[in-house]
């Protein structure tokens, strides 16, 4: 639904330009191709970050993991 209002809001405004006929349907297929490929960056940036975060966390986690084996280790043979 989202997409037919957005296509259709693409033809509206290329109706305002003074598009008509194949000028119009190239207008509106090279809006939506953008929006398109708009999307898919967002997406990949959003992955891209995700799999950052993700990396911090596990760095976070061997950090406190060192810090685990350090107090073990202190506990076991005191200095």
């Amino acid at each position: 639904m989202a997409e037919y209002q957005l296509l259709k809001d693409y033809a509206e405004l290329g109706q305002n330009l003074g598009f008509t006929g194949d000028e119009l349907k190239q207008f509106v297929s090279e809006l939506h191709n953008q929006e398109r490929q708009r999307r898919i960056e967002l997406r990949e940036e959003d992955q891209a970050r995700r799999e950052d975060e993700e990396l911090m966390l596990k760095v976070k986690l061997q950090i406190e993991k060192a810090k685990l084996d350090i107090v073990h280790v202190q506990a076991r043979d005191p200095i």
